[in-house]
């Protein structure tokens, strides 16, 4: 497991379609990416799987998925939405430090 400072955040359309098939993945992804560092949307039409995680360890969890039959998609953020959650967060960061300061 990397640490949070290399995290990012993915998601990935899977065919997992119950909790008791997320349980049947939840130790494995909690050694891939970490306690509290992923949950599936089964309401979502594409049952997401959003992670918190390197690079590397969203690879791992795609390959682990495939193995299981259970991989769709990675989706990709366009531009235009990383420009709007990069705005964000400097908003919120910059409202944070004016707090702190």
């Amino acid at each position: 497991m990397n640490s949070q400072n290399d995290s990012a955040f993915f998601l990935l359309g899977t065919t997992v379609v119950s909790t008791k098939y997320v349980s049947k993945f939840e130790k494995s992804l909690d050694y891939l990416v970490g306690k509290g560092r992923w949950n599936f949307d089964l309401e979502d039409c594409d049952k997401v799987l959003r992670l918190t995680c390197s690079q590397e360890e969203k690879e791992d969890v795609i390959s682990y998925l495939k193995l299981n039959g259970v991989f769709k998609l990675e989706f990709q953020y366009l531009k235009t939405e990383i420009e709007t959650k990069n705005r964000k967060l400097n908003t919120s960061l910059s409202s944070y430090h004016n707090l702190v300061a």
